[in-house]
Order: structure tokens, then C-alpha cells, then sequence
């Protein structure tokens, strides 16, 4: 059995790797190599529930990513910054989606494993094979070492964001400023395509008080033109059994991790999924009555990506949070508008 990926010094350089083969490995041995990975990535509940949230397309499309990534790999005429950017970009989708690191390097030693049974045909002979071996060793230290410091700095975003809600919370001068702070320190995350501020409105319905994020406009357009309902509070009304109603009736975070296979979003799926969306979470702002004042509705292109650790972590803090800081500034107004 191979030992575990030998951990390159900081910096150290990734030497050329004249030993390996033009072509590397074929078709297929790339897509046995990625059913593989993916099944080592599947090893805990969490990563499990959320591949197998996937639809046939999704898992589909994963398994080609992932098996083009592995013969980018282990290609001597792939390009380093190339490999480099393609050791970030799987890094990224791994930590969005909830992925945490030791599962990953887990799931790279024993891809290693495996990859001794391709080397006798990649490598005839026992001195080929083994500067074969110790250039893949090379490859793959590497590539952890870089998805490590991504892994890093999706950590140092979520705590930027927690530090701009606070923030947020202490400046805002009225109800609309809050509403904009929040959507922009949640909008703003990495994976993070629309974040919503809603409060109720004309009609039963709940109103739009401020967006944020790429997909943001075109999907309050849509409520606004009756493309998709509105949230509702209300059971009986058109958007009253989405997540966001949910929340909104039961004061707790509600999320969904796969956009695709949730029944009860079948009113918001088409457009959502046209836009992007694979996951998203409704958090309520309470009255401290055991009532809701407002709704955070959040969408990623991750599925998973507000059940991860970090994200929910971030989205308990809002709600406490910003929810103190609305019911303030509440009272504020009104001991400054009596009559009312």
C-alpha cells in the first residue's frame, strides 16, 4: 500500500515532470479514477446526501469534471498554471459545496492508491515506475497544498462577511439601511448569487425592501411581473408553501440544499435553475413576540452551500443579530411616531 502524499514545503517549486507519458491515462481509466474519487468524497453523510441530491444530468456533468481533471493531471504536456487554476477552481467547488479538507486529502491518498495499478503500462519497468510514482507524489502534494489555500481564504470570507453584518447592524440608521447591509454582506459571499430582504406588504404578500447579487434584478423582476408568485406568509396564497413562507411561519432558518429535486420550490424552479440556482436558505427576523418582522432569502450555485459549517454558522449569527438590531430600530420609530 502507498504511503500517504508527502506535503511539499511552502512555495517549493513542482519539478517538470519529464517521466510522465504523452497522453497519460485513457478515457477509461480517467472515468474509473473519478467514480472513484467521487465515491471516497461520498464517504460521510453530509457529502453523501448532497451527491445524491444531484439529478442523472448533475452527477454527470461532475463525474466528466472530474475525470478531465484527472488527465489533466497526470498529462507531461499539461501546463502548470493551467493545472494550478484547475487545483483552485475543484478546491473551490468542494468548500462551497461543504467538503472539509481531511475528506479531501483522504480522497486524493487513495487516489494514489489507485493509481499503481496504471503504472505498470504507463511506466514498464521498475526504475520508470518508480520515477513515475514519485512525479505523481509531486503532482498531487502540490495540488492539495493549493486547494489547502483556498480552502483558507473561503474561511476568511465567511468571516469577513460576519464582520460586515455586525457592522452593519451598529451603522444602520433605520430599517432600509439595515435591509441594504444585510443583502450586501450576504450577497456578497463566494458562491452566493442573490440575497433578498423581504417585509410584509400590500396584499398578503411580502415586499422586496432590498437586493443584492448577479442574479438578484432578474429575479425580483420576475415576482414584480407575475412570472413567479410573490412569498407569502399565507398558506391559502400562490407563494405561501416555498421555504421563505416556511421560515417565515416558524421563526427558523429553513434551507435546501438541491434546488432540483425540492418539490415545494415547483413554482420558482424553472427561472431558478435558469438563473442558477442550486441551493438557498430563508432566514426569519423576529418580533421577540414569537412573530416574524422580515425575511432573509439567500440562493447559491452550490448545492449544499448554506448547510456547510461556515455558512450556517454566518446565518444564525444574522438572524440574532440583525433580528436585535430591526426590533431597536422598530421601537426607535415608534416612540418617535407615537400616533402611529
Amino acid at each position: 500500500m502507498k504511503p500517504a502524499l508527502r506535503r511539499l514545503p511552502r512555495g517549493a517549486p513542482v519539478e517538470a515532470p519529464r517521466v510522465l507519458p504523452h497522453g497519460g491515462l485513457d478515457d477509461a481509466e480517467c472515468a474509473t479514477l473519478a467514480r472513484e474519487f467521487l465515491v471516497a468524497i461520498g464517504g460521510c453523510a453530509r457529502s453523501a446526501a448532497l451527491l445524491g441530491g444531484l439529478n442523472a444530468m448533475e452527477r454527470a456533468h461532475l463525474q466528466r469534471r472530474v475525470a478531465l481533471h484527472l488527465r489533466l493531471l497526470f498529462d507531461a504536456d499539461a501546463d502548470e498554471a493551467a493545472l494550478a487554476d484547475a487545483a483552485r477552481a475543484i478546491a473551490r467547488a468542494h468548500a462551497l459545496c461543504g467538503v472539509r479538507l481531511p475528506q479531501l486529502v483522504a480522497a486524493y491518498a487513495l487516489l494514489r492508491e489507485q493509481l499503481e495499478a496504471a503504472l505498470p503500462r504507463l511506466a514498464p519497468g521498475a526504475a520508470a515506475r518508480a520515477a513515475l510514482g514519485a512525479v505523481l507524489d509531486r503532482r498531487l502534494a502540490h495540488e492539495v497544498e493549493l486547494q489547502s489555500a483556498v480552502f483558507e481564504r473561503i474561511d476568511d470570507d465567511a468571516a469577513r462577511a460576519l464582520r460586515r453584518l455586525d457592522l452593519g447592524a451598529e451603522r444602520a440608521a433605520d430599517g432600509a439601511a439595515l435591509a441594504r447591509h444585510a443583502v450586501r454582506a450576504l450577497g456578497a459571499l463566494d458562491g452566493c448569487l442573490a440575497a433578498l430582504f423581504l417585509v410584509p406588504g400590500h396584499g398578503g404578500d411580502l415586499h422586496v425592501e432590498a437586493a443584492f447579487g448577479s442574479a438578484a434584478r432578474p429575479y425580483c423582476r420576475a415576482m414584480e411581473a407575475g412570472r413567479i408568485p410573490r412569498i407569502s406568509p399565507d398558506p391559502k396564497r400562490p407563494g405561501g408553501a416555498g421555504i421563505g413562507a416556511r421560515a417565515w411561519r416558524s421563526g427558523e432558518i429553513v434551507c435546501v440544499d438541491a434546488w432540483s429535486g425540492a418539490a415545494m420550490l415547483e413554482p420558482w424552479q424553472a427561472l431558478g435553475l435558469t438563473l442558477g440556482f442550486r441551493s438557498s436558505a430563508a432566514l426569519p427576523l423576529r418580533d421577540g413576540r414569537g412573530g416574524t418582522l422580515a425575511l432573509l432569502c439567500l440562493y447559491s450555485t452550490w448545492p449544499g452551500f448554506f448547510s456547510t459549517p461556515r455558512v450556517t454558522a454566518l446565518l444564525r449569527h444574522a438572524r440574532q443579530r440583525h433580528g436585535a438590531a430591526l426590533r431597536a430600530l422598530r421601537a426607535r420609530e415608534r416612540r418617535a411616531s407615537p400616533a402611529r
